[in-house]
């Protein structure tokens, strides 16, 4: 898969039919993020899991720079990953974890939330949950298949 960029977005925007990607490129859904993780090495029923699933596949998944934590990423996968935070909506105030977690929005959602995929610089895994779609992260574009 090629990964063209990083963008903050709520999930709003990331299924607006004007696009934040590219022509010729897509916001993957949770099943194309599934492929990735399984090529990298997780198995598929931890792909289908909640939470934090597989083994490495996060640090594979994580750039390689130096950051305020310790981020110790290979980009094995070519998806270079940096930490963009969550934006989180908590009583009317927004927080962020910039410094230690990259968030991704997929484009599959579930009634009041959507998938999100996280990578977080306390472990090697890739987290998968379904966050409130009011919820700000990163989203990635992948680009179509030929």
């Amino acid at each position: 898969m090629k990964y063209l960029m990083t963008l903050l977005a709520l999930v709003v925007a990331v299924n607006d039919a004007r696009g934040l990607c590219p022509n010729n490129w897509h916001i993957p859904s949770d099943s194309e993020y599934m492929v990735l993780e399984i090529e990298l090495g997780m198995s598929e029923s931890e792909a289908n899991a909640d939470g934090e699933r597989g083994s490495d596949q996060g640090d594979q998944m994580k750039s390689s720079m130096e950051n305020f934590y310790p981020w110790n990423g290979t980009n094995a996968s070519g998806f270079s990953g940096i930490s963009g935070g969550i934006y989180h909506i908590y009583e009317g105030s927004v927080l962020g974890d910039f410094l230690g977690c990259g968030s991704f929005w997929t484009a599959s959602e579930i009634r009041e939330s959507a998938w999100n995929r996280s990578l977080w610089h306390f472990t090697s895994q890739v987290v998968r949950e379904s966050y409130d779609k009011r919820y700000g992260s990163s989203v990635r574009c992948i680009k179509d298949a030929e």
